[in-house]
């Protein structure tokens, strides 16, 4: 999978995004629920439409 398509630098702020958002969704869950949301890192992979496509078939949905 080819990670040269964006720059380190604007991955890194696509990620952030990812982790910032992620945090604020988790945490309207936690107080929806009363219950503590646990999240791990995200990770970001560039890749183009038929490897994603070809990386969905085969991982099925629960791993997307």
């Amino acid at each position: 999978m080819s990670d040269q398509i964006i720059s380190e630098d604007y991955r890194d702020t696509l990620s952030e995004l990812f982790n910032i958002g992620m945090g604020k969704a988790a945490n309207s869950l936690s107080e929806m629920l009363s219950d503590e949301i646990i999240l791990t890192v995200p990770q970001l992979e560039c890749m183009s439409y038929e490897e994603a496509m070809v990386l969905y078939l085969n991982a099925g949905n629960d791993n997307i």
